[in-house]
């Protein structure tokens, strides 16, 4: 407890550098090291304390399952951001050797909220470990917000359908996002808030309606920004919450809480303007 507790304090005031946590966890007995990965997880800068374990991510092959399991943890309790490079190191482990770890990178992937690697996800619905299919499943349900059964060919279909809708469609919407008058613009984003699958080419164009700066732009970016849940655009949302407008301020709150424990067995319910047609 006095090692989580001190390594708590220090993870939260964002002291100690990569290589100094590396020698802690290498100076550290087996028991140690997991109350040292707690202590990090445990900390008040959690933006902070997911950069250093996804560091430490095979440094010690017997902590990567604890290591997987605090990723897990620290994203489904916080709206935090890992970039690129991070994700693809916790995807290494999908297809691991050990199940605990395929488990636990499905588990923190589907936490984290990113949609790149969905496609890996639907592979392990077909996994010889139950317990790797379920949290492989419920991963896809977090991210996608989609209830189908996990069924590895129906979803190897919705993706198809998904792909041929960003080919058909969902490329040339986003490139009329920033010239398209108001009720085009409307109509461009009741479109494309909920295709999450896409977040990481639909979260610019939708940042680019915040940096124009009037507040009817910025409402517009923050009623789509909302259902589309796309990590990158967190820290500019939490910006918005101090915006001098009360009405921006209500709409960046409400989209912030969208990233949190999302209930898919709920309908996605979207902002007035934004319904789907009848």
């Amino acid at each position: 407890p006095g090692v989580v507790a001190v390594v708590r304090e220090l993870s939260g005031a964002r002291v100690g550098t990569k290589a100094q946590v590396e020698r802690l966890i290498d100076a550290a007995s087996p028991h140690l090291a997991v109350a040292v990965v707690d202590g990090i997880a445990q900390g008040s800068a959690p933006d902070h304390s997911l950069v250093r374990l996804v560091a430490l991510l095979g440094r010690a092959p017997t902590l990567d399952g604890a290591l997987l399991n605090r990723i897990q943890i620290v994203s489904s309790r916080h709206p935090v951001v890992a970039d690129p490079a991070m994700l693809d190191r916790v995807a290494r482990y999908l297809d691991h050797e050990r199940s605990f770890a395929r488990y636990g990178a499905a588990a923190a992937l589907g936490s984290l909220g990113d949609r790149e690697h969905v496609p890996a996800l639907i592979v392990l619905l077909d996994d010889p470990a139950a317990s790797v299919r379920e949290v492989a499943h419920a991963s896809l349900k977090q991210l996608t917000s989609m209830t189908i059964a996990g069924d590895p060919v129906r979803w190897e279909l919705w993706l198809e359908r998904q792909e041929a809708w960003w080919r058909d469609e969902g490329r040339a919407l986003v490139a009329r996002i920033e010239v398209a008058p108001r009720a085009e613009l409307i109509e461009i984003l009741r479109r494309t808030c909920t295709k999450r699958l896409y977040h990481r080419e639909l979260a610019p164009a939708l940042l680019g309606l915040v940096e124009r700066g009037d507040t009817e732009s910025i409402e517009l970016a923050l009623s789509a920004l909302g259902p589309l849940r796309a990590p990158s655009a967190l820290p500019a949302i939490r910006e918005l919450r101090d915006h001098r407008d009360p009405l921006v301020r209500r709409r960046a709150g409400a989209a912030l809480r969208a990233y949190r424990h999302a209930d898919v067995s709920e309908p996605l319910q979207l902002p007035p303007g934004l319904e789907p047609s009848r």
